[in-house]
């Protein structure tokens, strides 16, 4: 499966990569641009996880757009529909960013449902 996770904290890579490294094509992003660039660039995914926020500001500012998830989302959403990835799921611990994510993709018909970070396997 190939799978995109975005995310700024190193350690909830690891943590993610630990568990879903086996059998999957797995590419972390680290950046709203990063992850713009690789879906760009990369046969379409199968699953996308992303986080909303992707800096320390973001923190402070939990209604941020410009260079978080939510920027992701949006450029998902204008994606043509045959090359956004299959499956989106979102895993912030921010429910502001995260609805905001949510009503993004819901506009185009994706449906992402929202799961704060855990180490799971994903199938």
């Amino acid at each position: 499966m190939r799978i995109l996770f975005l995310d700024d904290d190193e350690s909830r890579w690891q943590l993610f990569w630990r568990v879903n490294y086996e059998g999957n094509d797995i590419s972390w992003a680290k950046t709203a641009q990063e992850a713009k660039l690789v879906l760009q660039a990369a046969p379409r995914f199968d699953f996308a996880t992303l986080d909303h926020d992707l800096a320390e500001e973001h923190y402070e500012d939990q209604a941020a757009s410009g260079g978080t998830g939510q920027e992701v989302a949006a450029f998902i959403a204008a994606m043509p529909e045959d090359r956004r990835p299959k499956r989106v799921e979102l895993h912030t611990y921010n429910g502001t960013g995260a609805r905001a994510m949510r009503a993004i993709l819901w506009e185009v018909g994706v449906v992402a449902p929202w799961n704060p970070f855990n180490a799971r396997k994903i199938t």
